[in-house]
């Protein structure tokens, strides 16, 4: 059926359709968490032109954890804590 051809043609690329700019900034705050704020920061600026709602709402939970770790993140992005 079409679905089963839809379904073989997607396959190997679902992973390209995530949202990586998430998973950056899952990264980025576990190296800023860990006291590697440069490579953070870095990792950080690399996806600003696609922060969205999400990443943004993770990065203010982690500053709740760690705001002298998560708030040059923010500062990157030009977001202010």
């Amino acid at each position: 059926t079409t679905d089963t051809f839809l379904a073989k043609q997607t396959r190997g690329r679902v992973m390209r359709y995530w949202p990586s700019h998430v998973v950056v900034t899952r990264r980025a705050i576990l190296l800023a968490l860990a006291g590697h704020g440069s490579e953070a920061v870095l990792l950080v600026s690399r996806v600003v032109a696609v922060i969205d709602p999400a990443a943004l709402t993770l990065l203010r939970q982690a500053r709740e954890t760690d705001p002298e770790a998560i708030d040059p993140l923010l500062a990157a992005i030009g977001v202010r804590p």
